[in-house]
């Protein structure tokens, strides 16, 4: 098979070449997964502070 005879050859440049690809493959869905985290977290805090400022204003209005 002439079309898989390039994979098996272990050279130096075509190795960097891999190295650099399969660390951007994997750089993107990480940075994907971590900026989803961190909208996540936004949403969440947002929603706990709202919740927070409920009670606070349920409390001041109690009094």
């Amino acid at each position: 098979m002439p079309m898989s005879n390039w994979q098996y050859k272990p050279r130096e440049g075509v190795f960097k070449l891999n190295y650099l690809h399969w660390y951007l493959a994997s750089a993107i869905p990480l940075t994907v997964v971590v900026f989803l985290m961190w909208v996540s977290w936004l949403l969440y805090a947002n929603h706990k502070q709202r919740k927070n400022n409920e009670t606070w204003e349920k409390q001041r209005a109690s009094t």
